[in-house]
């Protein structure tokens, strides 16, 4: 097994991330997951890490407490339409 980057973190999360909410708890179960067949070591608490500052970069969208995995959510953030502004309401 081969260590991960923060870059291969943040593809594997953004992988695995949809457009509605989703626990945080899932999202780890399924980014581990796919760390594991595609044969990169890593763990929860990296994984959790990066999904914050995925957050704090404004590349995912959060709700809730991220240190408490069952009780929060992330998204993917919304598109915004520049062109058409009604659109974004």
């Amino acid at each position: 097994m081969t260590s991960s980057s923060d870059a291969t973190l943040d593809e594997l999360i953004l992988s695995v991330v949809k457009p509605n909410w989703q626990k945080v708890a899932m999202v780890l179960g399924k980014a581990l997951h796919l760390s594991e067949s595609r044969r990169f070591e890593t763990s929860y608490e990296a994984l959790a890490a990066r999904i914050s500052v995925l957050c704090t970069d404004g590349r995912l969208e959060s709700q809730g407490n991220l240190s408490k995995w069952r009780y929060s959510e992330v998204r993917l953030p919304a598109k915004v339409d520049h062109a058409n502004p009604e659109s974004n309401t």
